[in-house]
């Protein structure tokens, strides 16, 4: 396992990376990259999300598993967009960070995993130019419209989006600002598409507060032009 850790200060700052050894195999192992949810908040990280929790079944079943941390909202630099280019560069930064415990994953076989904030940073990854080739995207119960999610008051205190996008969308500087953030407004750019049954492109227009998985597959990307 690898954990990648970008913009937080528990990493040495000459090394913005913290690595746990792979276990290395004579044969390239498919790679699952993690990112953990919380609604961007400080108190939930890497170490205690419940994203946690599929990393042992990932391993046993031959995955390479990468853990990555970023910045949150209150973190110097955190929230919209330093959180997405945390996201950016640890996914990026895997054919370069700590070679030797990478030299046996495949970085052409890449799925990405993220619950709650975390869904709605694997779906918004799914749009950006990226350095290795996704395969699948499972975004869990995913924050996808960032728009509605802000109306809606979604978290406990009901301003997890406002704080996290730094503005709200009711400006037209704000509204241009959640086109960027949202995976709603990205579908069109979003380069792996729905591939599994009861699965479609809709699934990404909406949050919802219920617990709803998003699977958006590389085999369907012919589908897309259609």
């Amino acid at each position: 396992m690898l954990r990648v850790s970008c913009g937080v200060t528990r990493a040495p700052p000459s090394l913005p990376y913290r690595c746990a050894p792979v276990c290395l195999t004579a044969w390239q192992a498919p790679l699952a990259v993690l990112y953990h949810g919380g609604y961007w908040k400080q108190q939930w990280t890497v170490d205690n999300t419940p994203i946690n929790s599929v990393v042992p079944d990932l391993l046993c079943k031959g995955f390479g598993v990468v853990e990555v941390e970023y910045r949150r909202r209150d973190d110097e630099g955190g929230g919209w967009p330093g959180t997405n280019e945390d996201a950016l560069l640890a996914l990026n930064a895997l054919q370069t960070v700590a070679p030797c415990e990478c030299a046996s994953l495949d970085l052409g076989n890449v799925t990405l995993i993220g619950h709650s904030a975390g869904g709605c940073l694997v779906l918004w990854l799914a749009a950006q130019e990226l350095q290795v080739r996704l395969a699948l995207v499972v975004a869990v119960a995913p924050v996808c419209d960032l728009n509605e999610a802000y109306f809606l008051k979604v978290s406990d205190e009901g301003d997890a989006v406002e704080r996290y996008m730094k503005c709200t969308p009711e400006t037209d500087e704000g509204l241009a600002q959640y086109a960027h953030a949202s995976p709603a407004e990205l579908i069109p750019r979003i380069k792996v598409r729905a591939a599994l049954p009861g699965c479609c492109l809709a699934d990404t227009r909406r949050h919802t507060k219920h617990a709803a998985v998003c699977l958006l597959s590389h085999t369907a990307r012919e589908q897309a032009s259609d």
